[in-house]
């Protein structure tokens, strides 16, 4: 058993501010309530889970652990892993700047920028007004989107998000239908320094 370590514990009892259980099939340890997960449910005796080593041995000869560092440490390995195979997750947006979004997975936080959201999202304003911009962008607040990690560096606390490199599932169904040289009608949406936004009938029922 070792510092930083993952360890599967075995419950043995819950106390009044405490869980005492067994480590590894080797020892004693307690896990302090601090240190509760809020993920983790009601603790049943017998129950096994995986938990994170903050001291071999205290001053009453337990090992000390924490069911929070375990979330964390499995929400870090869950990101690398999604970054290295280029997987898509679920991030929740909790706050907004002018740049983009503030987004969370796990205890983790992550900034999904204004240029790689999906069409459907981007923030369509005439000249750039910043201020309309953040407007728009404080009304995703609380939306979930699906998203691919561009950059991951977890020493600086470093986690940029794409939604548009996760591609926009519905309007890549709908692009399907649209044919080189074909004429279709449109409806100006969005006048910004780049060009037009216009949203372009495919049928009776589809825009896009």
């Amino acid at each position: 058993i070792r510092t930083g370590e993952l360890v599967e514990v075995k419950i043995l009892q819950e106390q009044k501010n405490k869980i005492l259980v067994y480590v590894g099939g080797l020892t004693l340890g307690i896990i302090p309530e601090q240190e509760f997960s809020p993920d983790m449910g009601e603790p049943k005796e017998g129950d096994k889970i995986l938990a994170y080593v903050l001291t071999v041995e205290n001053d009453d000869g337990y090992v000390v652990l924490s069911l929070r560092r375990a979330d964390k440490e499995r929400i870090l390995k869950v990101l690398q892993d999604k970054f290295e195979t280029g997987q898509v997750l679920p991030v929740k947006t909790s706050d907004a700047n002018k740049g983009g979004l503030l987004c969370q997975f796990g205890e983790y936080e992550g900034f999904l920028p204004v240029s790689q959201l999906a069409s459907s999202h981007y923030p369509k304003v005439a000249s750039g007004n910043r201020d309309e911009i953040l407007n728009r962008l404080k009304s995703l607040i609380g939306h979930t989107f699906q998203v691919k990690i561009l950059n991951f560096e977890p020493n600086s606390g470093k986690l940029i998000f794409s939604e548009k490199a996760a591609g926009d599932l519905v309007q890549q169904e709908k692009i399907k239908n649209i044919k080189i040289d074909q004429n279709f009608e449109g409806e100006i949406t969005g006048i910004v320094d780049f060009g037009l936004f216009v949203k372009v009938k495919i049928t009776a029922e589809d825009e896009v």
